[in-house]
């Protein structure tokens, strides 16, 4: 033990265990010393036991797996691991630094201080850059829409109220069990009756139990068809959720691209605006020299305040839009969100013709109506249903129990046949009117597949227009610094004055801000093609 105090007092290390120890050698010898360390670590251990309970109490959060919970537990449980770590053994060294022993030399104490300081904030700064939210790529936005907004919440409770209503008309099918008590209690009896040793009255009271199934053996077809209408409903059920997935992600994608460009136009306002403060500096100089007038001095300064209401403006746009992005995936509502994707270069959308002419029949809604023409199959079924007789076995298990009378327990089976005679011509108009809704579907599903397929030929004709104007921008950025450039050396040579290089600039500038539209533009097409094909979501 004392070669391993010498070897730490060497080092110095500086611990606070330590230093207790050497202090309890020094004045008790080693079995003090030796409590003395079994007293600090009883010391530390609630500390440690605390630290772990409350880590581990989180556990389920990151295990969840869930885009919104999962990062909050992982960022708890780190945080309370590292505590932990920072109170057992980073603090004691920190404070041996500060709280020196007295027969240290007091020479260079002063610099203790700054030295912890410079310590913990080493170490307290890579927990302040993990707090602040890591940036998010349009993959994971589509993914947090998905799982967090309300239209994809709705579509999942539809589902789950079709199976339920499923499972509802699956019991039409097994026998229906009814139970019934009767008690009755009278002042008189009910019934009298004349007996050779005079009036008798009974069942002034009495009890009656009664338990009966009765199992149907034919209903027309209607149970057989009403759960093929439960069936078809939770079909429906489950295409309404893939059109509400794939709004949301056409949304999502929206929202996204729009926020890039709005991103990407202040990066340029902002170059834009440092280009225009080097020129009103170069314009000064020239004015105080005499060399021109305070006219471009003047048109310097009213370009800066335009380029300073636009940048507002655009800052603005950009809180309303990360706001309105925040919501729609599920995000606390704050005024900035970190976005990792820039506006990509434009793809060649040739490929996706192919698609469109094999792909352009799987639209969500020409299957929704498609389903809608079977239902009113179905209901024209369940119609013709009503007017088929109804046949049914039974049983019933009853004990009666009346005053006066002795009481009796008996079984009965029985069959019913129920011919709905007067309601014949009743049902006949009523599945006239179901074939009417019948064709009513018909005409919606043929309109709205030619419907369809104009809308695939204007987004593939509108995506093609967002290709060309990508080409058109890239080529106008070009000239416009080729311009930048001519002008500039104009104004050096004295052939140009400076209203012209502004002129120059101010032209590449907007060129700018055309192409971000421009990529944005082809994005959001893009998106909206895929979405008028019935793409499937891995394509998008």
């Amino acid at each position: 033990i004392g070669w391993v105090l010498r070897r730490l007092r060497k080092e110095r290390p500086n611990l606070i265990l330590v230093s207790y120890a050497e202090e309890l050698r020094r004045e008790h010898g080693l079995r003090a010393m030796e409590a003395g360390l079994a007293a600090g670590k009883r010391r530390m251990r609630p500390i440690y036991l605390t630290a772990m309970a409350a880590a581990i109490g989180v556990v389920p959060l990151i295990l969840s797996r869930s885009s919104l919970w999962g990062p909050l537990g992982t960022v708890v449980c780190s945080g309370l691991l590292f505590g932990m770590v920072l109170t057992l053994f980073v603090l004691p060294v920190v404070y041996g630094l500060v709280m020196r022993s007295e027969d240290e030399p007091r020479q260079g104490s002063p610099a203790a201080p700054t030295l912890a300081g410079v310590l913990l904030l080493c170490l307290l700064l890579p927990v302040v850059a993990h707090a602040q939210q890591a940036p998010l790529t349009l993959a994971e936005c589509k993914k947090m829409a998905l799982e967090h907004n309300a239209a994809t919440q709705e579509a999942a409770l539809d589902i789950r109220a079709a199976q339920q209503e499923r499972a509802a008309a699956a019991t039409k099918r097994t026998p229906q069990i009814s139970s019934s008590v009767l008690g009755y209690a009278a002042p008189t009896s009910l019934v009298s009756m004349m007996a050779q040793s005079g009036k008798t009255g009974f069942a002034g009271q009495g009890s009656l139990e009664q338990v009966s199934a009765i199992q149907p053996l034919y209903t027309g077809g209607r149970i057989e068809n009403g759960n093929r209408l439960a069936a078809l409903g939770v079909e429906v059920a489950r295409e309404r959720q893939e059109m509400a997935r794939r709004d949301v992600l056409a949304q999502t994608e929206e929202n996204y691209w729009r926020l890039v460009a709005l991103a990407e136009k202040l990066r340029t306002i902002q170059a834009y605006q440092e280009l225009l403060a080097q020129l009103e500096k170069q314009v000064s100089d020239a004015l105080a020299s005499g060399l021109i007038t305070r006219n471009d001095l003047l048109k310097v300064q009213l370009k800066r305040s335009e380029a300073a209401l636009d940048r507002q403006r655009l800052e603005s746009g950009i809180h309303l839009a990360s706001r309105d992005l925040r919501h729609h995936i599920g995000l606390p509502d704050e005024d900035s969100i970190a976005l990792a994707d820039g506006l990509d270069k434009p793809l060649d959308p040739a490929s996706l013709e192919m698609e469109s002419q094999q792909r352009g029949s799987e639209r969500v809604e020409l299957r929704l109506l498609e389903k809608a023409v079977r239902a009113e199959d179905l209901q024209i079924a369940l119609k013709h249903g009503e007017m088929m007789p109804t046949v049914a076995v039974g049983g019933t298990f009853y004990r009666y129990d009346f005053a006066g009378l002795p009481g009796s327990t008996n079984v009965a089976a029985f069959g019913t046949a129920d011919i709905p005679i007067s309601k014949i011509r009743e049902i006949r108009h009523a599945v006239q009117a179901e074939r009417e809704r019948k064709q009513i579907a018909e005409l919606k599903l043929n309109d709205t597949r030619e419907l369809i397929g104009i809308e695939v030929l204007k987004t593939w004709s509108d995506l093609q227009d967002a290709w060309l104007a990508t080409k058109v921008a890239v080529e106008e950025i070009a000239q416009s610094d080729v311009n930048v450039r001519e002008e500039t050396d104009k104004q050096a040579n004295g052939m140009a004055t400076y209203s012209d290089v502004l002129e120059a600039q101010v032209l590449r500038h907007q060129a700018q801000d055309r192409m971000m539209d421009a990529r944005s533009d082809y994005w959001i097409k893009r998106s909206a093609y895929l979405r008028s094909i019935g793409s499937r979501e891995e394509n998008w």
